[in-house]
């Protein structure tokens, strides 16, 4: 392998210059999960059983 292709292969998950989209997208995510886990389990009858929606 060449330099030239080992800095391709990790282009996308550099941070240089690009700090403030993964920041963003961490930020993001965090708040999906939070919310994810603030809702909790929820369980509904479906016919002879029951349908539980987790979290994550």
């Amino acid at each position: 392998m060449t330099n030239d292709t080992t800095s391709d292969r990790w282009a996308p998950i550099r941070t240089a210059g690009r700090l403030s989209a993964h920041l963003r997208t961490h930020l993001t995510v965090l708040l999906i999960v939070v919310v994810a886990e603030l809702i909790g389990t929820i369980t509904f009858p479906l016919g002879p059983g029951q349908v539980v929606l987790l979290p994550l």
